[in-house]
């Protein structure tokens, strides 16, 4: 464990510690113990099959000549799901399942590039949602116009940067990395089936996330429309993207409480639901550790192999 993060787990822990001392721990108590085993259970099943959906997506978006093996990039997706406990911010697994799966491959440019498109279209989704959620909601008005102009904003400035970003590589030539890299997004950007393919398969897994959450609120004893979870839940979740925390413990329940408050839920159950999802979190990612400890031992053994014949 290296410094960092040590530093992460200490911020994840003092946001956490703040949000609890701004609740009374007894009503956050009673409102997670109203979610009954059955619902968690429930809810982890469903999230490791959203994650299989998302394996499936960014594997959509690697393209590579030969077929993949569903094992492969299975595992490599569940490593980075595991990974996100320990790396800062969601997004640090990425490079793992990037990493784990390029190696085999032997074409680390497409990976890099499937991987960003993968990451960019989760965010689009979150921001879509968070956007058609504020629209329908007729209460909590300041977090529904923070989250249209968010929405406005950010997808406005990632369109361009996405353009300008794709031209940049596009133009270059030669046998360089920005070269390969081109070569690569120009392989992308003349799929669009396959990127449309992998945005709806985004929203659906992000929309079905935001209704487990919203029936863990249900069950918590939250009363607000599913509208409210719609812009709160992604704008939260795209804050714990930041790499300042563990995972986005902390993180993500505080903004949670914060951007659940404009519709009247009370702090103390929104910070339980907000917990629940991230056990449901940390009970996945130990489970793709399980399922890619065998992966990772084949994957060292096949880079001590390849030192050995270099």
């Amino acid at each position: 464990m290296t410094l960092s993060w040590w530093a992460r787990l200490f911020v994840s822990l003092v946001v956490l510690a703040t949000l609890l001392a701004a609740v009374q721990f007894p009503d956050l108590a009673s409102a997670a113990a109203r979610v009954s085993p059955g619902l968690w259970a429930t809810a982890l099943l469903v999230f490791l099959t959203g994650h299989v959906v998302s394996a499936f997506k960014w594997r959509l978006l690697i393209l590579h000549d030969r077929p993949i093996a569903p094992g492969l990039w299975l595992r490599a997706h569940f490593a980075g799901l595991a990974a996100n406990l320990c790396l800062p911010g969601i997004a640090g697994g990425d490079v793992v399942r990037a990493a784990w799966i390029g190696h085999r491959l032997g074409n680390v440019e497409r990976v890099t590039v499937a991987a960003v498109a993968d990451r960019g279209i989760d965010c689009l989704a979150l921001l879509t949602i968070a956007g058609v959620g504020a629209a329908i909601s007729r209460t909590g008005s300041d977090v529904r116009s923070m989250a249209l102009l968010s929405a406005g904003a950010v997808g406005g400035v990632a369109v361009v940067a996405s353009f300008a970003g794709a031209a940049w590589l596009r133009r270059a030539h030669g046998e360089g990395l920005r070269a390969r890299l081109g070569t690569a997004v120009r392989g992308l950007l003349a799929a669009p089936f396959r990127l449309a393919v992998a945005l709806v398969l985004s929203l659906a897994v992000q929309m079905v996330f935001v209704m487990v959450n919203y029936q863990f609120g249900r069950a918590a004893g939250i009363d607000t429309t599913i509208a409210a979870w719609m812009v709160a839940w992604p704008l939260a979740k795209l804050v714990s993207l930041v790499p300042v925390s563990l995972a986005g413990l902390g993180v993500r329940e505080a903004a949670l409480v914060a951007f659940m408050r404009p519709f009247g839920a009370p702090a103390a159950a929104v910070a339980a639901t907000g917990l629940l999802w991230q056990s449901v979190l940390f009970a996945g990612g130990l489970m793709g550790w399980a399922a890619g400890a065998s992966g990772l031992t084949t994957l060292r053994r096949g880079v001590s192999q390849d030192a050995v014949e270099t």
